[in-house]
């Protein structure tokens, strides 16, 4: 199985409501962009 995604593509900042980091103004990280690869294991 193959995926390809990607989050905040258009690179806006934003504030994680999780992050510890949120009160000092870090914002989180831009783009992300993924692909996954999943091989099924089959053993017999």
């Amino acid at each position: 199985m193959l995926a390809l995604g990607a989050n905040n593509i258009l690179n806006t900042g934003y504030y994680n409501h999780h992050s510890r980091l949120r009160q000092y103004g870090v914002q989180s990280m831009g783009i992300n962009i993924f692909f996954t690869v999943k091989v099924p294991l089959l053993i017999k």
